[in-house]
């Protein structure tokens, strides 16, 4: 999955994880074709994964958070006016980090108070 494939991904389903296993969209084994066994940096396509990891932290168009189950979810722009409406509902651990990447995020007028 080329860099470019792995965005499209996230803004395609709106809402993705990172590489754990659940009820949404996960890209590591998206990436990787099929469910991986152990960690995905040991497997074959694990620089893959990385990579395609690396540019989705990059965009100014998804927020990265530990939303699903407290693991990494990968949360497109086009849905952030409806995670602001429902921070209110999630549990504190579970919160948005506020982290220099998504700064952005709070300097748009949105802020989470959770």
């Amino acid at each position: 999955m080329k860099q470019k494939e792995a965005l499209a991904f996230v803004e395609r389903h709106g809402i993705v994880l990172q590489a754990a296993r659940g009820s949404l969209p996960n890209l590591a084994e998206t990436i990787a074709g099929g469910a991986i066994r152990g960690s995905w940096w040991g497997h074959p396509k694990g620089k893959e994964i990385f990579h395609a990891v690396k540019t989705i932290g990059a965009s100014p168009n998804v927020l990265v958070c530990k939303l699903a189950e407290g693991k990494i979810t990968y949360v497109h722009r086009r849905l952030w006016p409806a995670l602001i409406k429902l921070a209110s509902r999630f549990r504190k651990e579970l919160a948005a980090e506020r982290t220099s990447r998504n700064k952005n995020l709070f300097q748009t007028g949105y802020h989470l108070k959770l």
